[in-house]
């Protein structure tokens, strides 16, 4: 027990230095305006999601042709990638992570990156991998010149939250694969539920969308409990984006009838998903899981 908690110790400490890091810096958390009713006029947009790419050589060429379509083809305002940038067997060199971070910032607009377990839990050093990983990825929308209104969460800081056009996107840090540390593992999910809980309870937004890296079924039984309350209470359309399990999955009604849950393609067989949102049609999310044909 000594070393574990030893461990969650040095495993704060080192998120607390990315913090102080970034308030010296240019990152200012900014506060989410969010309006009391809808507002007339909201405009249809698109927005794209990727994950699990690239897996290996040949991934890293592909990925690099669907961000050329991307750029040429595209309409999407924002792209979120889900994590898994590398196959889990490879090693967790600092150089992978330069690299992918490298590759996304070709990307037009503003991209949202979300932790994996292969580039963290699933790694030989998970604590050395959490440095490279925040160094390379963290608070990644501002490689890019942009005029979303985004918030980070002191306690956890690659969880984010921004409204646009009257939907608000929520990012999670949840992983899949295994429980590496039970107390580093705990924490995480205490702070996704804090943070759930501060952007979704009385929002009103018109919409939510969430996105993480995992299934939240696998090994996160309190986060489902919480979102599944604070779902039920929000009423309004909920999308819930994952990756990690490779192929599609559609569940509409997840946990609550309001709630869609997808797991995307992986995209190494698929190009990245385009959501688009239509606030006048009834259920407002529709998808093109071949975007560039």
């Amino acid at each position: 027990m000594m070393r574990m908690c030893r461990h969650a110790t040095n495993w704060r400490s080192r998120t607390g230095n990315v913090l102080t890091l970034l308030a010296v810096g240019s990152f200012l958390f900014a506060c989410i305006p969010l309006s009391k009713t809808p507002e007339p006029g909201r405009q249809s947009f698109s927005f794209s999601v990727m994950g699990d790419v690239p897996r290996g050589a040949a991934e890293i060429v592909l990925l690099d042709s669907q961000i050329v379509n991307l750029n040429t083809r595209g309409t999407s305002k924002f792209s979120f990638h889900l994590g898994d940038f590398k196959r889990g067997s490879e090693p967790c060199d600092e150089a992978v992570y330069e690299r992918v971070s490298s590759q996304l910032q070709k990307i037009n607009q503003p991209v949202f990156m979300l932790m994996g377990d292969n580039e963290w839990n699933d790694c030989e050093n998970p604590e050395t991998s959490w440095d490279y990983w925040f160094k390379h990825f963290s608070i990644f929308e501002n490689r890019w010149d942009h005029h979303l209104q985004v918030d980070h969460q002191i306690e956890q800081i690659d969880n984010f939250v921004f409204n646009y056009d009257g939907v608000l996107f929520l990012g999670l840090n949840v992983v899949g694969s295994r429980i590496h540390d039970q107390v580093i593992w705990d924490t995480i999910e205490s702070n996704d539920i804090i943070w759930m809980r501060r952007n979704i309870e009385n929002s009103h937004a018109d919409a939510l969308v969430i996105v993480a890296q995992a299934n939240p079924e696998l090994n996160h039984p309190n986060l489902i409990t919480t979102f599944q309350k604070l779902a039920a209470e929000f009423k309004k359309p909920i999308l819930f984006l994952h990756g990690d399990g490779h192929y599609w999955t559609f569940d509409s009604g997840w946990k609550t009838p309001n709630m869609t849950k997808i797991q995307i393609d992986k995209g190494g067989i698929a190009d990245p998903l385009e959501v688009s949102y239509h606030p006048d049609k009834p259920y407002p999310f529709s998808f093109d899981r071949d975007p560039f044909k």
